[in-house]
């Protein structure tokens, strides 16, 4: 995503921003520039890239990874241990089974 990279390479920082209503585990990694909207739920060791979107009331099951610039719209489900890949978008409402890579 070429505007993290312009922001990283001028000096600057990339704001993550999570709503206080979201629950992220302790062994959760979300990095910068992701946003984080209300009642979503990040559990155990999900990793979460740069600059995603985590939308309301989106579930993230355990072992799950996220890479660069993913969109997941209102409500989606995704099971443990998928991998979505970078700048891929889940649809509002769509569950994402175990296993998956999408």
């Amino acid at each position: 995503m070429e505007w993290i990279n312009r922001i990283e390479e001028s000096g600057g920082q990339l704001a993550t921003l999570i709503h206080p209503t979201a629950y992220i585990s302790p062994t959760a990694t979300i990095n910068p520039g992701t946003v984080i909207l209300p009642h979503a739920i990040i559990n155990t060791d999900v990793v979460v890239g740069k600059g995603c979107i985590i939308n309301l009331g989106d579930i993230f099951d355990h072992g799950c990874v996220l890479e660069e610039g993913v969109h997941i719209c209102l409500g989606a489900i995704v099971k443990g241990e998928n991998r979505i890949e970078r700048l891929s978008k889940i649809e509002a409402g769509e569950v994402v089974e175990r296993g998956s890579i999408k």
